[in-house]
């Protein structure tokens, strides 16, 4: 499996309670020791019905990708990884669309005031 490829999953919105497929991307997953692993994905998606970032419930498609990738660490045919994925600062989002909603708070507080003269 190549990074581009697409890796559509069934995913509940906990807003909507919509389902719908999304290309998440790769999964990452990172463990930590004596605590949970925790997962990301690197793919940008929104809800199709109430166009809402994060906040989805995982299906059962995910918790069985994640054994395939414990049992098979080595298999590239698995769009997951191990490993943890960071913006520029050390932040680690679980959604792609997580990172853009950080970032997006960066830029007014880093540029100030200028920030509206640009736009």
């Amino acid at each position: 499996m190549t990074l581009h490829e697409k890796n559509e999953i069934m995913l509940t919105c906990n807003i909507c309670n919509k389902s719908g497929k999304y290309n998440i991307g790769t999964m990452l997953i990172n463990v930590h020791p004596n605590q949970e692993p925790e997962q990301q994905y690197t793919g940008y998606f929104r809800c199709k019905n109430c166009n809402t970032a994060g906040q989805r419930e995982e299906s059962s498609e995910l918790y069985m990708l994640s054994i395939a990738a414990l049992l098979a660490p080595d298999n590239e045919n698995i769009p997951v990884q191990f490993g943890e994925m960071q913006l520029f600062d050390g932040t680690s989002p679980k959604y792609a669309t997580d990172g853009e909603e950080y970032l997006l708070h960066l830029i007014p507080s880093s540029l100030g005031n200028d920030f509206y003269r640009i736009n």
